[in-house]
């Protein structure tokens, strides 16, 4: 029973272990704004895994991050910021080997700040009745910058017009937890309402603008919706500028202006009947203007073929200026106007105070119906000039005309007309001055209660170009405002007069760069230094400063110039100052010693000097030898160096690892020995020099061929030096002489080694009696059957007997000439290795 106890404990504390491991660990996760990286710390965790922290954005997303614990059981992780644009409340626990370790905890995501570009506004009926009942409902959305919605923000819609009414549609207008606020607008005012949002927090106005068309009948006329765009009932549905039909309903016909029986009469002219549109007549209230003075009335009436009025016609026209694509027509198109002849018309349209020519000489007014086949037209004489009078001119507060601006992306900041439409044209530099405003706008924005706008605009992918800003009716102008567009920094050329200073020094700093910079600073040691203009030189504009060297050192610094465009150019370098010059080292003496040199000097009475510098150079050596002294000191020993060779010595005096002025050079021979090879035939005589002081019981020599090395020894008396090595093969030979002390210890460190190639012995010696006489024939008598053969010599071998001789002669000379030609391969080869072993 006890037994049963015990396992029954041992099974609940091991189902319990994980329960009781995972309530140890805990996650904690910083509160954080949309958009940005947060941090989040764990403790309790198990020492050194590999786990993962999981994060559950409010939309239900899970993402894993991996983490590693520390020996503590800790660990930290970094939560990007593209895991955290949500806003809202996040979720977070660590999971290891696929179970959760941790309690979940929360974080919470809070909105950015509000994004005027991304909110937005619209109105549920663009065209509204102007009868103080019919209401459209334009609601506000409100977004930050990763497009969440923003909750219990106070917003206020304003409208262009004092005569509206706009009443909120929830009380306290604020945005609820979508963004979205309402707004009911209810006019008796025929026209254009433009509504604008204001958010109260943070006093930002939202970039888009709503518009309302409000109309004094059930007829069809223009419309605005929250984009801008105009829009206009066809039928029975509502169409965009771009033919989509948006809207449905019962708008009301269009007549064109004929008669379905032709016997109604005109009141007008006295119960006459009247036929078809034949054409317009168009009338303004006087022919002569001056430029940008605004026509007090301008008529249009629908006449037929006999001059009467056709009281029954409805329809849109289109108005047009040929002559000045800049002219102020009325309606709400940007290259044409747009009029609309209701019934209540009855065929004759007065338009006052629409139209101005921004142009001097005979205008044409042209009006056209919507299928161009009813037209008229009249002539206006425009007198003045073109210049734009300060109270019509649309002023930039932030650029001017001839201005270099560092992007193509840039903001129009500026003042005009109270509540005014503002259309805006951008084209190259080499644009002619009357096609810069003839099509549409590149851009459009609006003014406030004080004039003011900001509009953002692309400008176009050129170096110059051409901006223009009018008002929709064309009665504020801007004029030509050209600019540059420089997107480049300024080239640097930096230079430190002297390029080393030492401590104290007046160093002067120039820059070589572009005229006109606006800004020019050194930034060197917590200090910044403004460099100034002193005039153009060859490789450009100057700008120059004089500043005093600081301590010794290595010091970072970084060059900076501004162009006129607001660009921006660096440049980084390292600039050493040294310190106070060192003095050269004095009376330096070398005592030789074996296997190494003893130096001494005088030391320099100066508190700053930290060392000596020991330089050592020799045909021994392959590179020099340079040893630093640990602290200051009046001598030094080099040792490790070969015996029996010269080697050339230098000190200097060190300050912090600088380095001052070489001492004069001095030679010393290391103590060894120095031997001498004379190459003989078959031989190889030796030559060594040894102190005479230095005791010693004899000399191993030993020597051997390339293959074998040194497979020969010899012992020699310690009084010898010079011995001859004999019964040499011309070849290459290794040679090592070794001294041996009195005590019978071959001094290996003394050894020498070298090599020695014998002379070739003769192999042939002419003699007297081998020569043959010239001139001496001794042939056989005269016979008729050679008579015309040359004599044959009395002596010599028959001729086959001298081939046979010379045949068998061949075979040693071969011979020889091959082991001539294989022992100059292999000495060459020798010094081939002896050349790569003591010179490389």
């Amino acid at each position: 029973m006890p037994q049963n106890i015990l396992k029954f404990v041992l099974a609940l504390c091991l189902f319990l272990y994980p329960a009781v491991v995972g309530a140890a660990a805990q996650v904690t996760v910083d509160d954080v704004v949309a958009g940005f990286e947060t941090s989040a710390s764990m403790t309790g965790l198990p020492t050194g895994k590999m786990l993962e922290l999981h994060v559950i954005a409010p939309s239900g997303e899970d993402t894993a991050i991996p983490v590693e614990t520390d020996p503590g059981g800790s660990a930290a992780a970094t939560i990007p910021a593209r895991l955290t644009e949500e806003a809202g409340v996040y979720r977070a626990f660590i999971i290891g080997g696929r179970r959760m370790i941790s309690p979940e905890t929360s974080f919470e995501v809070l909105n950015d700040r509000m994004d005027a570009g991304l909110s937005s506004i619209t109105v549920s009926d663009p065209i509204i009745t102007a009868d103080g009942r019919d209401t459209a409902i334009v609601t506000v959305s409100l977004r930050d910058a990763q497009n969440n919605p923003l909750q219990g923000r106070p917003v206020q819609l304003v409208g262009s017009r004092t005569e509206d009414r706009i009443t909120a549609l929830k009380t306290g207008k604020e945005s609820d937890r979508e963004g979205r606020v309402q707004f009911a607008v209810q006019t008796r005012t025929t026209g254009e309402i433009a509504l604008r949002a204001i958010d109260l927090i943070s006093g930002i106005m939202l970039d888009r603008v709503g518009r309302i068309a409000a109309r004094d009948d059930g007829l069809s006329m223009g419309g605005f919706g929250s984009d801008g765009a105009v829009r206009t009932y066809e039928g029975n549905s509502l169409t965009g500028a771009n033919g989509q039909n948006v809207a449905s309903g019962n708008a009301g016909s269009r007549m064109l202006g004929q008669l379905t029986g032709g016997d109604v009469a005109e009141p007008r002219t006295g119960g006459r009947a009247y036929d078809v549109v034949d054409r317009f007549e168009v009338r303004v209230s006087t022919l002569a203007v001056k430029v940008r003075d605004v026509i007090p009335n301008f008529e249009i009436i629908a006449v037929d073929a006999s001059g009467r009025t056709v009281e029954n016609y409805t329809g849109t026209v289109r108005i047009e200026t040929p002559g000045d694509p800049n002219a102020t027509r009325p309606g709400l198109a940007h290259d044409h106007g747009e009029a609309t002849i209701t019934s209540k018309a009855r065929g004759h349209l007065s338009i006052p105070w629409s139209i101005s020519f921004s142009k001097a000489g005979n205008q044409i007014i042209v009006v056209t119906d919507e299928t161009g086949a009813i037209r008229g037209q009249t002539t206006v004489t425009v007198t003045g000039t073109d210049e734009i009078a300060e109270n019509r001119r649309i002023r930039l507060e932030n650029l001017r005309d001839g201005d270099t601006v560092n992007s193509h992306d840039i903001l129009l900041h500026g003042k005009g007309p109270v509540f005014a439409n503002l259309n805006v044209w951008m084209a190259e530099g080499s644009t002619p001055a009357e096609e810069i405003a003839s099509g549409d706008p590149d851009a459009v924005g609006e003014t406030d209660e004080n004039g003011s706008f900001l509009i953002s605009v692309v400008l176009p992918d050129s170096e110059n170009v051409i901006l223009k800003i009018m008002d929709q009716n064309g009665q504020h102008d801007s004029g030509l405002i050209r600019l540059r567009v420089d997107t480049q920094g300024p080239a640097l050329q930096v230079r430190f007069d002297p390029e080393q200073p030492r401590e104290g020094d007046d160093v002067t700093i120039t820059v070589a760069s572009e005229p006109g910079l606006s800004d020019v600073t050194l930034a060197i040691r917590d200090q910044t230094i403004t460099l100034t203009d002193i005039g153009v030189f060859d490789d450009g504009t100057h700008y120059q400063a004089l500043f005093p060297a600081l301590d010794r050192g290595d010091t970072e610094y970084i060059v900076s110039g501004r162009d006129l465009a607001g660009n921006v150019s660096e440049v980084q370098g390292q600039l050493s100052i040294y310190g106070p010059s060192i003095p050269q080292v004095q009376n330096l003496a070398a005592r030789p010693m074996a296997g190494g040199i003893q130096l001494s000097w005088d030391a320099i009475p100066d508190d700053t000097i930290t060392g000596y510098r020991i330089e050592t150079k020799s045909a021994a050596l392959p590179d020099a030898i340079m040893l630093d002294t640990p602290e200051p000191t009046d001598g030094a020993a080099v040792m490790g160096l070969k015996s029996g060779n010269d080697y050339y010595l230098a000190v200097r005096a060190l300050r912090d690892g600088e380095a001052g002025p070489r001492s004069s050079i001095i030679s010393a021979r290391t103590l060894g020995m120095e031997i001498t090879v004379v190459p003989q035939e078959g031989s190889i005589l030796l030559q060594w020099t040894f102190p005479d002081a230095t005791p010693l019981s004899g000399f191993l020599l030993e020597y051997g061929s390339v293959e074998a090395e040194y497979s020969e020894n010899r012992t020699l008396e310690g009084a010898m030096r010079a011995y001859t090595i004999k019964d040499l093969l011309a070849q290459p030979y290794l040679i090592r002489l070794t001294p041996v002390a009195t005590t019978g210890e071959i001094l290996r460190d003394l050894a020498v080694t070298t090599q020695g190639t014998p002379l070739r012995e003769t192999a042939f010696h002419p003699s007297a009696d081998e020569l043959l006489i010239a001139g001496a024939r001794n042939g056989a008598p005269d016979n008729d059957l050679h008579a015309g053969a040359d004599n044959t010599p009395a002596s010599g071998l028959p001729g086959l007997p001298w081939r046979v001789v010379l045949g068998l002669t061949l075979v040693p000379a071969s011979w020889y000439l091959y082991r001539r030609r294989k022992s100059m391969l292999e000495a060459r080869s020798f010094l081939r290795q002896m050349r790569r072993r003591y010179h490389q």
